[in-house]
């Protein structure tokens, strides 16, 4: 596994409050093709070490329809939790010749988080940019929790991320650059979601700095509020280890009685991937 270099920043994990709920995400820079990978054994210790409840993962470079019934997302976990429920994207619009494909996200709910749940769902483009699991709260309120992958505009080929989506949406007649799109589309998404009464947590790889941006202005007319940058008043680290600037967004509704008491980019010892854990 790469080593992320990286120090710590924001609050130390400790152990979980009693009746807190622990969420996370990472760009976990690949998920393991086989079920004999180390890493599969890592991402099962990171999980149950630091208590999540839910966790997204963005960036798993997996065909999973391709892949081998035995190597299969369930064959692999299905002793990790006691409970546990998974929501998973891939781009479904192009079946490559192998298991590996750039892209795709996941939502980890787990133990007491599974009982909760009442949907989820994903892209409906078939891009796997995003997923979503929505959960019951107190009083018939819900939780939306959605993870993201915005792809990087690269020049390294056509199996990039941004050039399967750019492909796709030549073939529908659509002609918008897939960053600009992933931005609309999404909006539209949120937008919905808003109008069902849903408090929205949005996790993601934006692969684009946080201040003054298209993604900051995007979830500015969302209404919605980036939880990292208002905590630790603009002052924020790189997200990428080989990166100078914030990429990885942590976006939230804009509801004080539900807000994310700790927010903490980790350090390297919990790491899956490249980028810092949110």
């Amino acid at each position: 596994m790469d080593a992320i270099k990286l120090d710590h920043y924001g609050h130390y994990l400790g152990p979980k409050d009693k009746n807190s709920l622990r969420l996370g995400f990472q760009n976990v820079n690949g998920f393991p093709a086989t079920n004999y990978s180390e890493k599969n054994q890592a991402t099962y210790d990171f999980l149950q070490t630091n208590e999540f409840d839910v966790f997204g993962a963005a960036k798993l470079n997996c065909h999973w329809k391709n892949m081998p019934q035995d190597h299969r997302l369930p064959i692999r976990t299905y002793k990790w939790f006691s409970a546990a429920h998974t929501s998973t994207t891939y781009n479904h619009t192009e079946t490559p010749a192998s298991n590996w494909q750039i892209g795709g996200v996941r939502i980890w709910s787990i133990d007491q988080m599974v009982h909760r749940i009442s949907g989820q769902g994903s892209d409906q483009a078939g891009l796997s940019r995003w997923t979503w699991v929505r959960y019951r709260g107190k009083n018939q309120t819900a939780i939306r929790f959605v993870s993201g992958y915005r792809a990087s505009k690269s020049s390294k080929g056509v199996t990039t991320a941004y050039a399967q989506q750019r492909s796709t949406l030549l073939t529908r007649n659509d002609s918008r650059c897939p960053r600009k799109a992933f931005l609309e589309d999404l909006y539209n998404e949120i937008s919905k979601w808003q109008q069902e009464g849903d408090s929205l947590i949005i996790a993601l790889d934006a692969n684009e700095y946080m201040v003054q941006s298209p993604v900051s202005k995007t979830f500015e007319k969302c209404q919605l509020k980036e939880a990292i940058i208002k905590k630790y008043q603009g002052n924020t680290p790189a997200t990428h280890n080989k990166g100078s600037k914030t990429i990885d967004y942590l976006e939230q509704t804009r509801d004080r009685s539900r807000r994310l008491s700790r927010r903490h980019p980790l350090g390297p010892s919990s790491s899956l991937g490249r980028h810092r854990i949110l």
